[in-house]
């Protein structure tokens, strides 16, 4: 006798845009970005142009952002554990469409949210948008300005209350878990833990049954790039 899982369509991710739009989960999770887009006035519908010559994901100039380190949410922690801060959590909603652009640019109306008295138009964006190489740099310098004009006070609570005004925010309250991490209070400190984590991944990958291995490292095992071939499937193993 064999035996075969069958997983439902549901389940599976689609691998373009035309199997997504046939899914209503996504379908629903589409529009809402989209809407999104039009709520906070990210493009304008114009004629499109014979005149320009658009060259797709070529003309720009700055994309360079600052990415936070490891070592720095460490340095921060330590700091507020010395001087008896208190740790509070924000999530900016769509943060990456609050930037402004500092050139014109163009893109085709995506599928399946075209415009049907203008099909032919194309989307002149008026702020950044999700797959831009500028995003980064434009929020980055967008929350960069509203931090230094709000830098004033020491109160906590009125700070949200300021941020608050200008863009859309959830406070998630005590700090609990950030950037993959479990942010613990205990008797010494803060304890950083990953355990949620990983108790993640094994879910996501249906792992949880499986039998656990022993694999002791190192500490300071130097690894090198050639060490060992290319894996095939290296994509599955990116998280």
């Amino acid at each position: 006798m064999y035996l075969t899982r069958v997983l439902s369509p549901i389940h599976v991710e689609p691998t373009c845009v035309s199997q997504t739009l046939k899914i209503p989960e996504w379908r629903r999770a589409m529009s809402e970005e989209f809407d999104a887009l039009v709520f906070y006035g990210t493009l304008d519908l114009v004629p499109s142009s014979a005149l320009n010559n658009v060259v797709g994901c070529l003309d720009y100039i700055d994309t360079f952002s600052l990415v936070v380190k490891s070592t720095t949410i460490r340095v921060v922690l330590s700091i507020a554990v010395s001087c008896g801060w208190s740790l509070r959590q924000l999530d900016v909603n769509n943060a990456f469409l609050q930037g402004h652009l500092s050139e014109t640019v163009f893109m085709v109306q995506p599928l399946g949210f075209a415009d049907s008295t203008y099909p032919s138009h194309v989307c002149r964006l008026k702020k950044v948008i999700y797959g831009l190489k500028q995003v980064p740099r434009a929020w980055y310098n967008e929350l960069r300005q509203f931090l230094l004009h709000n830098s004033n006070g020491d109160l906590v609570d009125k700070f949200i209350t300021t941020l608050a005004r200008r863009f859309l925010i959830k406070d998630l309250g005590t700090l609990s878990y950030f950037l993959g991490a479990e942010v613990l209070p205990c008797s010494a400190g803060l304890y950083l833990s990953q355990q949620k984590y990983v108790l993640d991944l094994l879910s996501r990958t249906k792992m949880f049954d499986a039998k656990p291995v022993s694999t002791p490292l190192l500490a300071d095992h130097d690894l090198k790039l050639l060490m060992a071939p290319p894996l095939q499937m290296s994509l599955s193993f990116v998280k």
